[in-house]
């Protein structure tokens, strides 16, 4: 597999040659060797007969390892090692569309994602780079406020889209 590993503390993370399932290899005193354990084990539906084609991490402010599998789709685990937790999501762009790469980039304290992302307009297809909002964040209180059309006139998506110091905690966010 050509898809670059990650290092995570003193853990890597990798897609399996064969497979279509991420590995986590590290040093395991007991054994006094390495060793390698199957990261989406949990979550084969997800893997199973398909292939990892790139693959990224965010340190924070949630630390997730986002992987797009060769479904088109965009797969997340949140990931805290030192808690022994891992969760597995997935997400897609749309009817047709297909995220194709990934990377993170540091902006104010936290990793954003961007994706290129494969899109079909007006019958003709085209990338694009996108990034992932925090949104995704946001209380479910006021995203169903915003849905509703119930939010203040003052809230939207633009100026929670553009909002660099949005809490993470949803009572915060009020």
């Amino acid at each position: 597999n050509n898809v670059q590993p990650v290092v995570v503390g003193n853990a890597v993370l990798y897609a399996a040659a064969r497979g279509g399932h991420i590995r986590q290899m590290g040093y395991n005193w007991q054994i006094s060797g390495y060793e390698s354990n199957d990261a989406s084990i949990f979550a084969p539906h997800l893997f199973d007969y398909n292939t990892i084609l790139d693959m990224a991490y965010s340190r924070g402010p949630v630390p997730i390892l986002w992987c797009v599998s060769s479904t088109g789709k965009l797969l997340g685990m949140t990931w805290l090692p030192e808690q022994k937790i891992a969760s597995w999501h997935q997400h897609d762009t749309g009817d047709g569309d297909a995220f194709e790469s990934v990377c993170t980039v540091s902006e104010n304290n936290e990793d954003m994602l961007y994706a290129i992302v494969r899109r079909t307009i007006n019958g003709t297809s085209k990338r694009y780079v996108e990034r992932l909002s925090r949104l995704a964040f946001v209380a479910p209180a006021i995203v169903e406020a915003i849905c509703q059309g119930q939010q203040p006139a003052e809230l939207s998506a633009e100026p929670l889209l553009n909002r660099i110091d949005l809490p993470l905690e949803w009572s915060t966010q009020r």
